[in-house]
This record gives C-alpha cells, structure tokens and sequence, in this order.
C-alpha cells in the first residue's frame, strides 16, 4: 500500500492540506476503480477506459487547482528592469521562489524549459528588488 512518502508526495501534487485529504482521495480513487473492476477466470481485471476515467478525473481535480491558483495573481513590480527574460518570465520567476528554489534551480529550470539565458545573479537580484518574500 502507500507509505507515508508517497502519500507526502500525493497530498503535494494535488496540492491538499492535510494527509486525510490525500488517504480519502485514494481511497476513493480505489473505491471507484473496484467498483468497475470485472472478475474473469477467478482474476479481477479492470479495463483501459475504467482506468482512463481514473486518470480523467484526477486531471481535472488538478485543473481545478491550477486554475484556483491562477487566479491567484502575482504582483510584479517592473520598474528599472531592462532584461527581457526576466521582463518575460518575471510572473513565473517569483512563483518558483514561493516555492523555495532559489536563484540557481530557477535560472537551471528557465534554461531547461524555455531555453532562456539570464544569470543567476540577475534573478537573485530581481526576487530582491521585488517585495520580500516569505516561504512556506
């Protein structure tokens, strides 16, 4: 079953606040899934649209997060920054250090998935010139 670092894992992708809330989505999750599970040959099978429904319904209960936490929306203060990376990414660069990575992870993930160029010292000192922000 689900040890308590995979359910660590689940209560955070699914962005839930407690661990209850993380064992009772499993446990519906599994709950749903036997109950459209068929029994064959004395073996219980589940078919592919039954676990594509699964998957469906995790995925919109993702949706609904991120788009809760898009409405969040993140102040930026743009003045006196030149640089167009961080003028571009600027929304994105202060979501990732609410997360807790700092200047270094935030310029290694830019470049990984944007394929932007910008120092880390530039990113350190844009996060420090925005609002201090407190992590979690």
């Amino acid at each position: 079953m689900f040890n308590e670092k995979k359910i660590a894992t689940l209560k955070r992708l699914l962005a839930l606040k407690e661990r209850d809330n993380a064992t009772l989505f499993t446990y519906r999750l599994k709950k749903f899934l036997e109950a459209n599970a068929k029994i064959k040959d004395g073996k219980v099978e589940i078919e592919q649209g039954v676990v594509l429904n699964g998957i469906v319904i995790l995925l919109e209960n993702l949706h609904k997060i991120e788009k809760s936490k898009a409405q969040e929306k993140i102040k930026v203060n743009l003045k006196n920054i030149k640089h167009p990376t961080l003028r571009k990414y600027a929304e994105e660069i202060i979501q990732l250090n609410k997360e807790g990575l700092g200047a270094r992870s935030i310029k290694k993930l830019l470049e990984l998935e944007y394929n932007a160029k910008v120092s880390h010292t530039a990113i350190h000192n844009f996060l420090k010139q925005q609002n201090p922000i407190k992590k979690d």
